[in-house]
């Protein structure tokens, strides 16, 4: 069962940009967070892909089909 949370204007600003900085959910980075600040290790999947392999980029016209 999923609880609603409601942050602050400010913590919701800042999750918001650490999220897209990292191209994760919200939820993945405040698990993260949490994780962190009672020494527990956080799950793989809050952290980014360091590969860039999630995103896909735009091709140039000239190889675009």
């Amino acid at each position: 069962m999923q609880t609603p949370v409601y942050l602050p204007v400010e913590l919701r600003d800042a999750i918001e940009d650490l999220a897209d900085r990292d191209h994760l959910s919200m939820t993945s980075v405040i698990v993260r967070l949490l994780a962190e600040q009672l020494d527990m290790t956080p799950p793989a999947y809050c952290y980014p892909k360091a590969n860039g392999a999630d995103r896909q980029e735009e091709l140039p016209l000239t190889k675009a089909s």
